[in-house]
């Protein structure tokens, strides 16, 4: 993993995707948007991403979609899922997908921000044993 994470925040929700942005900007970390889940993959074909954060619902390919086909593709950054529904079902759907965490909305963007502080902290940590 590079010095800076390199996060992708996929949302089809303009708001949700710069309150993110904006609330990561807090730790000095700039991360890019798609607002669908084939520009989060055409994304993802062009660069490497250490995290990324994804709606579960969204027009054309769902979350779960999107992580089948980086799956398929060899290319398997960390993977949360964003959702505003809590099914047994979905959460044994994710877990097969690779799906390393799952968001409930609506949620607390300082804690999820705090998150991915730990989550990078963690990952430096484990970068400099290795």
């Amino acid at each position: 993993m590079p010095d800076q994470a390199q996060i992708l925040v996929v949302d089809d929700q303009r708001g949700v995707r710069h309150l993110l942005v904006d609330a990561l900007m807090l730790l000095d970390i700039k991360a890019d948007t798609a607002s669908n889940g084939n520009e989060a993959l055409a994304r993802l074909t062009q660069s490497a991403y250490d995290l990324v954060i994804l709606d579960m619902k969204m027009p054309g390919l769902s979350g779960l979609q999107v992580a089948v086909e980086l799956h398929r593709h060899g290319k398997v950054p960390e993977i949360w899922l964003m959702t505003a529904y809590d099914d047994v079902e979905l959460r044994q759907q994710a877990i097969v997908q690779g799906i390393h965490r799952q968001i409930t909305k609506p949620f607390d963007v300082l804690q999820l921000v705090e998150d991915i502080r730990t989550w990078i902290t963690a990952k430096q940590a484990e970068k400099a044993l290795f």
